[in-house]
Order: C-alpha cells, then structure tokens, then sequence
C-alpha cells in the first residue's frame, strides 16, 4: 500500500517533499530522528491497555540499555592500545608525575563522554577519545582534592585535575598507593570541578 512517487527532473533538489497524501495513522513520525517505526496514535497500540504499553516501554529501554553496554565494551576494548602510553605532566611544586591509562578509568571516561550527560557528554569526538594521551599532554594542573569514603579504602589517596587546552573540561586523574608505590591514571573526565 505504498503510496510513495518520484520524478525525474533536471531541477534542483527542494527543501521539501512536494505535498501527498498525509501518512498513514501511526506512521507520521521521522525513524531516524526519533526511533520509533510507529507512533502511539497507531492502530496497533489502540487495544492495548495502560500496562501492556509500559510493559513494551520497558523491554524498549532495555533493549536501549543493552545497545549502550555493548557500544561502552567496544569503546573500552578500542581505548586498550592507551594502555602502553604514558604521560608526563607537572603538579604544584614542580613535581612530575607519570599518568597511566587502565581499564577502571577508561570505563568512567566512555561513561563521561558518552553515556552520562552532565559529566562531559558529547565534549570529544571518538578520535579524539582514542588520542586522549596527546590532549591530555597539552592540558594544565589546576587543581587537587583529597580521596574520600570508599574510594580511600580501593587504595585512591588524591585526585589531580588538569584543564583541557582548548575544551571546557578537566582530566581528573587518580593516584593509588599499592605497597608503598604511587600510581597515576587517568580517572574521569567532567566540565566543571569543585572549588
């Protein structure tokens, strides 16, 4: 029942369709921009009741939420060839520290640029993300807090954070104590810090 036309024209593309016939109940939404085939108003949800949509609704957002855990691993699984580099950066004093890169704090750092808005959503491009030493090399030691609660019994003593060269966004990194030897690493990545 496609009621879909064309023709052939040496004219230039239009800004819009030229009008038809309007869509089919349920069918007048945009699936590339809002994701869903049908609409609400079609025919197939007009005997469902309350709960029988909600239930949909929910093995909707866990289908999203599956999407999004396998798009997060394949992110971490790509960032692993960070985890050979180091970066060498001064904190107040002039003392230089070594920051590593490893699977703890890449994992925050897919969820701060990728999946928790807020923190630092949409801030870099994937190659970007995937050459996070280099911007992290040119950034520059701002600030430092203290670890506490839960984080202090992993091991974490301080976090260092440092401002991007040209974004607005600061590279929190960690540093652990394991018997007696520091460790630096990359942590998270946020807009804003905590004065």
């Amino acid at each position: 029942g496609c009621k879909c036309d064309w023709i052939e024209t040496f004219d230039d593309a239009a800004d819009k369709a030229p009008a038809g016939p309007p869509p089919a109940q349920g069918l007048e939404g945009n699936p590339a921009q809002t994701g869903e085939i049908f609409t609400q108003t079609h025919p197939y949800f007009s005997n469902l009741t309350k709960k029988e949509i909600a239930a949909a609704e929910k093995l909707q957002d866990a289908a999203e939420m599956e999407r999004l855990r396998a798009a997060k691993k394949g992110l971490i699984t790509e960032m692993k060839s960070l985890y050979e580099k180091t970066v060498e950066l001064t904190i107040f004093e002039n003392k230089v520290i070594n920051i590593g890169f490893e699977y703890e704090g890449n994992k925050h750092v897919v969820d701060d640029i990728v999946f928790i808005k807020g923190r630092a959503h949409g801030l870099l491009t994937h190659s970007e993300l995937m050459g996070i030493a280099e911007l992290l090399k040119n950034s520059t030691f701002v600030a430092y807090a203290q670890a506490t609660g839960k984080k202090v019994k992993k091991g974490y003593e301080m976090f260092y954070y440092f401002k991007d060269a040209n974004k607005e966004l600061y590279y929190n990194v960690a540093k652990i104590v394991e018997k007696n030897d520091e460790k630096y690493f990359l942590y998270s990545i946020t807009r804003s810090i905590k004065k």
